[in-house]
């Protein structure tokens, strides 16, 4: 794997003389890769080969001196790596379009101390618009899942557990497939994978809602860690009403998906460990 993680500084058209030695003061110590400078002047990116141990702290002390920070994560796996990954977050950047006004939806209220709720579709009354084309998998208008009939007929042929497809009928048979999964994994590991929970959480808020999507990869205990071919995280990521669970899969549907050619997919590596 290869991981590059941006620390980018930067400052207001009104702003101290000094900033630039500040940031510098803070950042270098923690070695970067390379250092560039914006033509303007007030934007500094530090890029780093691995996430800074001191990362939180560092944009505490930048926050104190007037300085805004971000950090963007970027991570790179070899063929081998993901082929030979035990388990894998599975997501997709191929979209389809549902036909307007079909893609309904209700929501339930999962904490009566935040008020978030949890988008459910009501997949009964959805219409896809386009017409599926070999083995895919993909998002309808960013949120549902769903898999084209033949990649569906080998998910149900291989047997895999833990998966639920639904019918979504078109004109006549149906045309594409909802996935649903049907088992929940245990709660992630944080530390080592950084969890970062959103504003609105309370103190009295159940441990599995109100989470940013993290930045790392997830890390999980082995001891407990029971699995299925298809899962859903126990943390639900996103803001109410539109957040949803992460989906993991297992090597053999991973390796099938590969095999088959379906495009678009975008997957990583989970980690477990003692």
């Amino acid at each position: 794997m290869k991981e590059q993680i941006k620390f980018t500084v930067s400052v207001g058209n009104e702003y101290k003389p000094d900033w630039q030695a500040k940031a510098k003061s803070i950042l270098e110590p923690m070695n970067p890769i390379h250092m560039n400078l914006s033509p303007s002047g007030l934007v500094l990116e530090f890029v780093f080969d691995h996430y800074p141990d001191l990362a939180d702290e560092a944009r505490h002390d930048l926050r104190g001196h007037g300085i805004s920070s971000s950090i963007s994560v970027r991570r790179e796996y070899t063929m081998d790596e993901l082929v030979n990954a035990k388990f894998l977050v599975l997501n997709t950047r191929e979209v389809v379009d549902s036909v307007p006004d079909t893609l309904q939806w209700h929501l339930l209220r999962l904490c009566d101390h935040c008020g978030f709720q949890e988008t459910v579709w009501d997949l009964s009354t959805l219409h896809i618009a386009n017409k599926p084309q070999g083995y895919e998998f993909a998002k309808v208008d960013w949120h549902p899942k769903v898999v084209s009939p033949l990649l569906a007929e080998q998910l149900q042929k291989e047997k895999y557990t833990g998966l639920e497809l639904i019918p979504i009928h078109g004109e006549n048979l149906p045309s594409w497939y909802a996935v649903q999964t049907t088992h929940t994994l245990p709660p992630l590991k944080s530390p080592p994978t950084r969890l970062i929970r959103l504003p609105r959480a309370t103190t009295s808020c159940q441990p599995n809602h109100n989470w940013e999507f993290p930045d790392s990869q997830f890390f999980y205990n082995r001891a407990g860690f029971e699995v299925a071919d298809f899962n859903k995280t126990f943390e639900i990521f996103g803001d109410s009403q539109s957040a949803a669970p992460a989906i993991v899969i297992s090597n053999r549907v991973y390796r099938m998906f590969t095999s088959l050619g379906v495009k678009k997919l975008i997957c990583e590596p989970i980690q477990i460990i003692e």
